[in-house]
């Protein structure tokens, strides 16, 4: 990924290059190369309100081995009918506009500031015939409305043309607490054929997604995230946080509910609590705990526990998790994880 110097009106470039080769033992193959070029203006005018727009071109080369298009998604089909080159180049124009107002109390300020985007691309980028294999965990949510790609990974593009929307309000204390609220949706068109069922992203309307984060204090942060149906007026996702404590010994507790699909196709209404103990023991070390319950079930998901080392420039991690998932390609199993990292080059790591 590369940022260059801003130039002539703020304006900047950006470039990325990615690269993947994934061979199976039995099932299908694919190797891709993805290059990305935009080019950013941002403006503030004098009353204030703040512009962003960015054109970029993306195109895609994929080399495809036993994939079937009438499946697209097995991994290992009796029948691959598919072998061969593929690709794609997808143009984007994508703009955001935002307004702050801000007000000052004697003990507080406050500030609500409507956001309004929008995102034009080609339609119809997302052949059968290109395995998705890094784009399958979607997550719609208030962190990524406004993006130009809701989606995660390359194999799956976010096309068509969509405008979103949201209102936020802020309050900041002079001690340091707050409150952030924030509510959004999307309303699009040539792309919601492309998602499941369970995305919310599957309909001209969007789900309505949305926060509510409140923090009295640096010890304690309460964040409620949710998702709903615009139709029925259904949570399809429901997540609410507690985070407590000073960093010598603090805690996390996560409750979920996410509807059928929301996460797949293959999976039902799940209901789960998870959970982090972390003890910063000194500047530098510090231990953790963490586990996953279903609550729909009555069983541990998974659970585990490490120890982590990070100074200004250099990090270190040793963990170890039992883990009960299952599913086509995974098995339950313990694992261990080593990862070594340098802040400003990168990290690596093994498992066992």
């Amino acid at each position: 990924s590369y940022v260059g110097e801003p130039g002539r009106y703020g304006s900047y470039l950006t470039f990325d290059a990615s690269t993947a080769v994934l061979t199976r033992i039995s099932g299908r193959d694919d190797r891709r190369v993805s290059l990305q070029g935009g080019w950013t203006l941002p403006y503030t005018s004098p009353a204030g309100d703040v512009y962003t727009l960015t054109a970029s071109l993306r195109g895609d080369l994929y080399s495809i081995n036993g994939q079937d298009p009438n499946r697209p998604n097995t991994v290992n089909p009796s029948d691959p009918s598919f072998s061969g080159w593929k690709a794609r180049i997808f143009p984007q124009l994508t703009g955001e506009w935002r307004y702050p107002f801000a007000r000052h109390h004697e003990t507080w300020d406050e500030v609500l500031q409507p956001v309004v985007g929008f995102a034009v691309g080609t339609g119809g980028m997302n052949s059968k015939k290109i395995p998705n294999e890094d784009s399958l965990d979607i997550e719609f949510d208030e962190t990524n409305l406004f993006s130009a790609s809701r989606v995660p990974g390359w194999d799956v593009l976010d096309t068509g043309q969509r405008v979103n929307y949201g209102l936020e309000w802020s309050a900041f204390t002079h001690t340091g607490g707050f409150i952030d609220l924030f509510v959004g949706q999307t309303f699009q068109h040539g792309q919601a054929s492309a998602f499941t069922g369970g995305s919310g992203m599957n309909k001209n309307l969007t789900d309505i997604v949305g926060k509510v984060e409140v923090s009295p204090n640096q010890y304690l942060d309460l964040l409620w995230r949710w998702r709903i149906d615009p139709l029925s007026g259904r949570f399809d996702r429901n997540e609410a946080t507690v985070t407590a404590g000073p960093r010598l010994l603090n805690a996390s507790l996560t409750y979920a509910y996410l509807r059928g699909g929301v996460t797949g196709e293959e999976f039902n209404n799940r209901e789960e609590l998870a959970g982090t103990i972390r003890s910063q023991i000194t500047d530098y070390w510090a231990v953790l705990a963490s586990g996953r319950r279903d609550l729909s079930k009555g069983n541990w998901l998974s659970y585990g526990g490490g120890i982590v080392y990070s100074d200004e420039c250099f990090d270190f991690a040793a963990t170890a998790e039992r883990s009960n998932f299952k599913d086509n390609e995974n098995k339950p199993g313990t694992s261990f994880l080593i990862r070594f990292g340098f802040k400003y080059l990168g990290a690596f790591g093994a498992q066992l």
